[in-house]
C-alpha cells in the first residue's frame, strides 16, 4: 500500500488501483467498439470521429495517471495536470506524429485518378465525344473491333489532388516544427540548468586558509588534532603536511565550509621546524606556507 504526502488524509488504497485498471479496460473496450462501428462510415466522417475519440481517450488516461500522482504525493502543482515537467509537451509531440501518419494515409487513399474512361463507345460516339470534350479529352483506345474507350480528364480531381499534396506538406511542416520545438526547448532547459550550476560553482567562495591550531605546534611521536580554519573548505578531500620531501601522517580529515579538522602524527624521525599545510579542495590545492610547527618531544 502506497502512502500519500502530508496533504492526503488517506493512503493510496489497493482498491483504488484495481478500480483505475478496470476503468482503463472499460474505456479501451468502448473505444475498440467505437472503432468497429465507425469503420462502417465513409472515411470523411470516420477519420474526424476517430481522431476526436482518440484525443478523449488520451485525456482520460492522463487524468487517471494524474490522479495516481496526486494520491501518492508525486504531483507537480506548477505543471499541467500535475504531471512531471515536459510530460504534456511530449504527449503533444507524439500525438502530432500519430495524427500526421493518419492524415497522410487518409489523404493519399482519398486521391483519385484524374483521368476517367468512357467505355463501350462505337465509332460515331467516339467521334462525338472527342469533338465535345475539347481540353478535357485525354485520348482514346480501341478495345474490340468497333468498340472504343475514350479517356476524359477531370479538372476538379486534379484540384483536389493538388490540395491533398499541399495539405500533406503543410501538416508535415507543422509536425516537424512542433516536435523540433519540443526537443529544442528540452535541450535549452538542460543547457540553462547546466550553465546555472556552473555559474553557482564559480560564485562559491574561493578556498582560503587563515589559521592553523595549535598555533604553538605539535610534538613528535604522538597524534594531535589539528584544526585548519578558513573559508570555502567544504569540498576539501585531502590534507598534506610537508617540509621539503618529508610528509607527516595525516588521518581522518573532516571538512566544513569554515574549517577542516584532522589528526596529524609526526614520527620521531621527522625533522623539526615549520611545515607547509596543503589542502586539496575540489581538485585544486590551497596552501599555508610554514603553517604548522613540529616540536621536539
Amino acid at each position: 500500500m502506497l502512502h500519500g504526502n502530508d496533504q492526503n488524509d488517506k493512503p493510496f488504497l489497493y482498491q483504488e488501483g484495481v478500480l483505475l485498471i478496470a476503468g482503463f479496460v472499460v474505456v479501451s473496450v468502448v473505444f475498440a467498439l467505437f472503432v468497429v462501428t465507425v469503420s462502417a462510415f465513409a472515411q470523411s466522417i470516420a477519420l474526424p470521429m476517430l481522431s476526436i475519440a482518440g484525443i478523449v481517450l488520451l485525456l482520460i488516461c492522463l487524468s487517471g495517471i494524474s490522479y495516481v500522482f496526486v494520491r501518492t504525493g508525486l504531483q507537480d502543482k506548477s505543471q499541467a495536470l500535475g504531471l512531471p515537467s515536459g510530460s504534456i509537451q511530449a504527449v503533444i509531440a507524439l500525438s502530432l506524429v500519430v495524427l500526421f501518419a493518419i492524415l497522410s494515409v487518409f489523404i493519399v487513399t482519398a486521391m483519385q485518378p484524374s483521368v476517367k474512361p468512357l467505355t463501350g463507345l462505337n465509332l460515331a460516339d467516339r467521334n462525338d465525344q472527342v469533338s465535345r470534350l475539347g481540353s478535357s479529352f485525354a485520348g482514346w483506345q480501341q478495345t474490340k473491333e468497333g468498340e472504343f474507350t475514350v479517356f476524359v480528364r477531370d479538372p476538379t480531381v486534379d484540384t483536389r489532388n493538388d490540395i491533398g499534396k499541399q495539405l500533406i506538406v503543410l501538416i508535415g511542416t507543422l509536425m516537424t516544427s512542433a516536435v523540433s520545438f519540443y526537443f529544442g526547448s528540452r535541450a535549452t532547459a538542460a543547457g540553462a540548468a547546466a550553465a546555472s550550476a556552473d555559474q553557482l560553482d564559480r560564485t562559491e567562495t574561493a578556498p582560503v586558509i587563515t589559521k592553523i591550531e595549535p598555533v604553538d605546534g605539535i610534538p613528535k611521536g604522538q597524534s594531535t588534532q589539528v584544526t585548519i580554519t578558513g573559508s570555502g573548505l567544504s569540498k576539501a578531500t585531502t590534507v598534506r603536511v610537508r617540509q621539503g620531501e618529508n610528509f607527516l601522517d595525516v588521518a581522518s580529515p573532516t571538512p566544513t565550509d569554515t574549517e577542516v579538522v584532522c589528526t596529524v602524527t609526526p614520527a620521531l624521525s621527522s625533522p623539526s621546524g615549520a611545515y607547509d599545510v596543503i589542502i586539496t579542495v575540489a581538485g585544486k590545492d590551497v596552501s599555508k606556507p610554514a603553517g604548522l610547527k613540529v616540536l621536539e618531544p
